[in-house]
């Protein structure tokens, strides 16, 4: 009975921290599903009265409204060039990092060697953002690279490969180098012994670190608002240029961070097996 009732806690708790967290999301697409009125409605609504889809259709239908700069097909523009850069950057960071990962952890040089080479590499991922931007967009600027995908893709690549490469380093620690040593036996040079023994075996904790490496390069704004133009906008610099201090249409803002999140949600939830995996494995181990 006593057990019972710890597992009864322990539920309520991480229910309680889910409404937490959750409770924000619901509240934006409350706000997205509102007409004007019943959005400046005193005291607000927890429950929509009536749900309004016209947001909907203002954003991703692109009809215009003379002020969300997301109309006219804008959406699909801007969404596709954070597919592009997220995307791209994110698979790059992971055929880079997997290699530098598990090189740094076979390396042939003493444990504290290592932790200080691997700390070092981390370190760099600790500059903040605004340290780097100067020297990002000057370099680019002389390579004729601004309002160019590219310079996205190489900064967002530069910037979390150092995370991908520490967070792998755990995975590849797990796996038996006999394993690698059977696979040279058999025949298999280096790479092919990485390919076909070591990363199935860690596909997990690739997919947990392709999954963040994916959120911060979707999340990412600085760089972007930066290094980017009206065509080569991403979706976090078009949701932010909706803003006004003289009109702010929040119905259509809200739609914004709905319709933004939701490629993070499929990608985390087609990876979900995958990336709970990846999280846990170094833990049970």
């Amino acid at each position: 009975m006593k057990k019972r009732g710890k597992q009864i806690g322990i539920l309520l708790a991480l229910l309680l921290i889910l409404v937490v967290f959750m409770f924000p999301v619901y509240w934006i697409f409350g706000i997205s599903v509102k007409g004007k009125a019943e959005i400046f409605a005193y005291p607000p609504t927890l429950v929509p009265q009536v749900f309004d889809w016209s947001n909907y259709k203002t954003i991703i239908l692109g009809q215009s409204t003379g002020f969300v700069v997301l109309g006219s097909g804008g959406y699909f523009n801007y969404l596709r060039n954070s597919l592009v850069a997220a995307g791209t950057a994110s698979v790059l960071c992971i055929l880079m990092g997997s290699f530098g990962a598990y090189g740094l952890v076979r390396m042939n040089m003493n444990a504290k060697a290592k932790q200080k080479m691997s700390f070092w590499i981390i370190s760099t991922r600790m500059m903040p953002p605004i340290a780097a931007a100067v020297p990002f967009y000057i370099l680019f600027r002389n390579m004729n690279l601004l309002n160019n995908l590219l310079s996205i893709i190489i900064t967002y690549t530069a910037v979390n490969l150092p995370f991908v490469i520490w967070m792998l380093q755990g995975f590849f620690r797990e796996v038996p180098l006999e394993l690698y040593e059977a696979a040279r036996l058999d025949g298999c040079g280096p790479v092919e012994s990485f390919v076909k023994v070591i990363l199935p075996l860690s596909l997990p904790g690739v997919c947990s670190a392709l999954v963040f490496s994916f959120i911060f390069s979707w999340n990412e704004f600085l760089f972007a608002l930066i290094l980017t133009g009206e065509e080569t906008k991403t979706m976090p610099v078009a949701a932010a240029s909706m803003w006004s201090a003289i009109a702010s249409r929040w119905g259509e803002i809200a739609t914004v961070g709905i319709v933004t999140i939701l490629p993070v949600f499929a990608l985390t939830l087609f990876t979900q097996k995958y990336f709970v995996k990846g999280m846990t494995f170094g833990a049970i181990k």
